[in-house]
């Protein structure tokens, strides 16, 4: 896959720089060094975050996706996210607005709720270009947990909605950003596992939002 080929190109590419640079003058200086190691440090951990959505796809596809549940408030998990994304939301010129009508409580699978917070989030900073983002939780007009992720960007051409929740399909708008096309794949799964479902609203041009719909029960929990 051409998207592994980038990240392992770049590594190799700033650590032959370096070995060369070494070799040439002798003694590489400390700035030199630092700025070539964190580019191959940014490489691979986008190289591992790769590799652990292909892991995922691969435990969706022999159907051992396990969740381990436990009680938990979905707004407080939200936050951590948010937080965690904001160095990456600067960078990207978003702002993160967080709407949250505290507390909705729900017996789910933290790590992976995380999983699909953040794969929203960071979808929408990647897609939606310099815009705000505006993150909520509630509760739907079913009772369910409802997760809205939704940005300002570019958008969604109708016809793209269909697919974008397939391994290895991203819109088409979207074929030159960086990613395997597996991080709305995963989030399907997941939530398909907690018993919900995901859904898109956009058009070309107006902005994108993702809504999750998740249960709020479940069995021995």
């Amino acid at each position: 896959m051409h998207e592994f080929r980038t990240p392992i190109s770049s590594i190799k590419l700033n650590l032959e720089l370096l070995e060369r640079t070494a070799h040439q003058q002798g003694a590489v200086d400390a700035a030199t060094v630092v700025r070539l190691l964190e580019v191959s440090k940014r490489q691979l951990n986008r190289l591992s975050r790769m590799v652990d959505r292909l892991l995922d796809v691969a435990q969706v596809e022999s159907d051992r996706l396990v969740l381990h549940r436990e009680r938990l408030d979905l707004c407080e998990l939200v936050e951590d996210a948010a937080e965690r994304l904001g160095a990456e939301a600067a960078r990207a010129g978003c702002e993160l607005r967080l709407e949250l009508d505290r507390p909705v409580d729900g017996c789910w699978d933290r790590l992976r709720l995380e999983q699909v917070t953040t794969n929203l989030i960071a979808n929408a900073l990647k897609h939606g270009g310099p815009c705000l983002v505006t993150i909520r939780v509630r509760r739907d007009g079913d009772g369910q947990a409802e997760l809205i992720v939704s940005d300002e960007g570019g958008g969604i051409a109708e016809d793209d909605h269909y697919r974008i929740f397939e391994p290895f399909e991203r819109a088409a708008s979207s074929s030159q950003q960086d990613g395997a096309g597996l991080g709305l794949y995963i989030v399907r799964e997941i939530v398909t596992a907690h018993g919900g479902r995901v859904l898109v609203s956009s058009r070309r041009g107006a902005g994108a939002a993702f809504s999750v719909h998740v249960p709020t029960h479940a069995e021995g929990c």
